[in-house]
């Protein structure tokens, strides 16, 4: 299974990595995106607010995920405030290294984008 990161940008004038932060990724099927990447020791938790949409476009998903680690450990999350079509994939909030991390793994049989934007909480 292939891994891909995505580019985060300020949006509103918050500036790259910080509240606000937009990321667009491109998920091939069978591949686990990062969507996100959070360095611990800086933020405790995420809100991201993410919409995915399917490579034809007729199909679009929308809900919010909260994440959450325990000084640098045991990350946890929440999926919440579904809406849309069904597109499947997997969503999981990570720890790899010093980072919590977005994944979103595509199943979709075709390539899904994700759109996301970041509210993070600083510890």
């Amino acid at each position: 299974m292939s891994v891909i990161v995505a580019r985060g940008r300020g949006i509103g004038g918050a500036g790259a990595g910080g509240i606000g932060t937009a990321l667009s990724l491109s998920i091939p099927n069978t591949t686990t995106g990062v969507v996100d990447i959070l360095p611990v020791a800086t933020y405790r938790s995420a809100k991201w607010l993410v919409t995915v949409t399917d490579s034809t476009g007729n199909r679009v998903r929308s809900y919010e995920v909260f994440g959450m680690h325990r000084n640098g450990a045991s990350p946890t999350h929440n999926q919440y405030g579904i809406l849309g079509d069904t597109i499947t994939h997997t969503v999981a909030v990570t720890i790899n290294g010093t980072n919590l991390r977005l994944e979103i793994t595509n199943n979709d049989g075709a390539a899904i984008t994700v759109d996301a934007v970041r509210l993070p909480i600083i510890v």
